[in-house]
């Protein structure tokens, strides 16, 4: 596979994840005895994984969302009522379970002015999911850097080779290509911290290339790097790539303050378990 060199370039720190409320009026019968409440929780299990941790569950409507903990386990809580809008939400709205590299979920759940219904749909009494949501993996990528480790003054290559294994039987990946190599952009964050910095676009002609995939492949690209251009620390190289799915809101993306199909640095907000990739910068 040919290599391709492109120039690091600091671009601007990373955007703090923003959620923003909405509201779709659906009135609902109002006579119902059924208690509601405001808040849900439950687990969600990836499969084919150490870790549930991350994972973003999401409401339409009110566009609210949480990211699981260690075990999977996650409890969204609804603002008060009178906050919201129209003075509290009634109607269904789903409640979706996102981790980019595996399967979207989802499951409908039914508020009445601001509240949700309990003893209904996947809720119990409690306000708990009746069952775990389970998604299975469809793709592994792992990076691996040469080198892994170099000095603020390091005026050389950083070469990354990008492997992705497809579970599923194909997998749709979108990312922006030149030539044959799929894999030409990436970002490089800074670990527990809000910086983050893109690559500049290779300098020939480059366009997102949407590709059904299925097996195994390697992708191999070289990055420039500028003396001094990053501090001593340790960095993320993040490959820049999308795995498309049917009925992703746009809302959901949006909501993590990204925008769909689209390269920023608000990609790195996007949850997705990915292997490698880890550059450290030491002083000189």
């Amino acid at each position: 596979m040919n290599g391709f060199h492109h120039k690091w370039g600091r671009c601007c720190a990373m955007v703090a994840l923003l959620l923003t409320a909405g509201c779709t009026e659906n009135p609902f019968d109002s006579g119902s005895e059924i208690s509601a409440k405001t808040s849900v929780s439950g687990r969600v299990i990836l499969l084919n994984s150490s870790s549930s941790e991350g994972v973003y569950v999401w409401l339409e409507g009110l566009s609210l969302g949480v990211f699981t903990g260690p075990n999977g386990d996650f409890q969204l809580r609804l603002p008060s009522p009178s906050s919201q809008p129209g003075g509290g939400f009634t109607g269904s709205a789903n409640l979706y379970f996102y981790m980019a590299n595996f399967q979207l979920d989802s499951t409908r759940l039914v508020l009445r002015s601001g509240e949700f219904l309990y003893s209904q749909g996947e809720l119990n009494e409690k306000g708990e999911l009746l069952r775990p949501r389970t998604l299975p993996k469809l793709l592994n990528l792992s990076t691996a850097l040469r080198p892994s480790a170099i000095p603020v003054s390091y005026d050389s290559t950083l070469e990354t080779i990008v492997t992705l294994q497809v579970l599923a039987p194909q997998v749709e990946l979108l990312a922006y290509g030149a030539g044959s190599n799929f894999l030409t952009l990436a970002a490089i964050q800074k670990i527990n911290t809000a910086q983050a910095w893109v690559s500049s676009l290779y300098s020939g002609f480059l366009q997102i290339d949407t590709t059904f995939f299925s097996g195994t492949y390697v992708f191999t690209t070289s990055y420039l790097l500028d003396p001094y251009f990053l501090t001593p620390g340790d960095y993320l190289v993040i490959p820049y790539i999308w795995v498309k799915q049917d009925h992703i809101p746009r809302g959901l993306i949006h909501s993590l303050g990204a925008a769909y199909e689209k390269f920023d640095l608000n990609y790195v907000n996007i949850p997705f378990q990915r292997e490698g990739g880890r550059l450290t910068v030491t002083a000189d």
